[in-house]
């Protein structure tokens, strides 16, 4: 039996931002199917991704209503 595929936070990292070749990205997929503890650390980081983008996303608009309330 192949040793399994050893994923580093920081490929993990890449795979949630898009960032990986497809062919790497193809290798965190097939370890994530083997190992739900991956998958359950790539979920985690998915989610605080999103949170992270809609933070930022959402900065602007509050700097435009702080500016306004201060005047």
């Amino acid at each position: 039996m192949a040793e399994p595929i050893e994923i580093t936070d920081e490929e993990l990292h890449a795979y949630v931002d898009g960032e990986l070749t497809p062919e790497r990205r193809r290798c965190v997929e097939l370890r994530m199917v083997e190992d739900p503890a991956l998958r359950a650390r790539a979920s985690t980081l998915r989610m605080l991704h999103y949170f992270i983008v809609a933070a930022y996303r959402e900065l602007p608009l509050l700097a435009n209503s702080v500016a306004k309330t201060s005047t």
